[in-house]
């Protein structure tokens, strides 16, 4: 099944070989590693929320990691589901996230935590 999943999420990074660097995995586990530079600023993150619209949960990794875990009682139509959705979420959400976010690069010093804004270093 695993092997099953790895193939249909290759044919999806044939499909968009300048977004998807690289596919990997072992069983179930999976990875897909994405391509910052084409897709920038959008991250792993959001990449995950807009699968989490599609009924799909997948974890972002150091933003640019998409894991794809799914529970062993799946079917084989409910992973080509899940490789459609992130198809979908490719072909049509990411070229709208792109142009809907500001291109501004963050500051890679900042003390301010980018998920909930908190100071780092603040002691409270």
């Amino acid at each position: 099944m695993g092997e099953e999943f790895r193939h249909q999420l290759n044919k999806v990074q044939q499909q968009f070989p300048n977004v998807i660097k690289e596919v990997r995995g072992k069983g179930l586990f999976n990875a897909v590693e994405l391509n910052t530079k084409n897709l920038f600023p959008v991250s792993a993150y959001d990449i995950c929320i807009k699968l989490k619209e599609r009924g799909i949960l997948a974890k972002p990794t150091h933003d640019t990691i998409v894991r794809l875990t799914p529970p062993l009682c799946m079917s084989l139509e409910e992973l080509q589901e899940g490789s459609k959705a992130l198809h979908d979420v490719l072909q049509i959400d990411l070229p709208e996230m792109q142009k809907s976010k500001p291109k501004t690069v963050p500051s890679t010093t900042s003390d301010v935590c980018d998920r909930c804004s908190r100071n780092s270093y603040d002691s409270s």
